[in-house]
């Protein structure tokens, strides 16, 4: 899996054929580490292999394929998956846009910001780069904005100055 990307980019060699090779053979492979593995290292080389997918496929497939399967990893009950979600919203936000961004990606981050758990919520204070970067300044203003002022409220985070 760690060279999954010079694989892609020969399969694409073959346009079409290629493409179609890497939506129906690729990911689901990528779909079912996420679904039934739970070690760290082996969900981090899934995720950079997650985020060359999101870099290469249309917008159409990003939310319909490939998107259902991180919301169904953020989804899971195990804290390695979740905090792999997290990390991987961020890091995809840059290839896909603030739309796709505002219908799929926010409301995890909400989700994710009201958890019981500190180390997602911190996870989420330190994950939102890329996201902040690639939204509408109304999507900002009135979706994540409160989002981190409520995450300073938090008496169990680091004190932070967004106020």
């Amino acid at each position: 899996m760690e060279n999954l990307d010079k694989f892609c980019d020969f399969l694409l060699k073959n346009k079409e054929k290629g493409y179609n090779k890497i939506i129906n053979d690729i990911i689901p492979i990528i779909k079912f580490i996420f679904d039934t593995m739970t070690d760290e290292v082996i969900l981090k080389i899934t995720a950079k292999n997650y985020n060359y997918l999101i870099q290469i496929t249309n917008d159409e497939d990003k939310c319909s394929i490939l998107l259902p399967i991180l919301i169904s990893l953020a989804e899971t009950e195990n804290l390695s998956c979740q905090l792999t979600a997290i990390e991987i919203y961020n890091s995809i936000a840059k290839n896909i846009g603030p739309i796709i961004i505002e219908s799929y990606i926010i409301p995890f981050i909400k989700s994710f910001a009201e958890n019981q758990k500190e180390i997602i919520r911190r996870k989420i204070v330190n994950n939102l780069i890329n996201i902040c970067k690639n939204i509408t300044d109304d999507c900002f203003n009135y979706k994540i904005l409160p989002i981190f002022e409520k995450l300073c409220e938090d008496k169990h985070l680091i004190q932070c100055n967004f106020k």
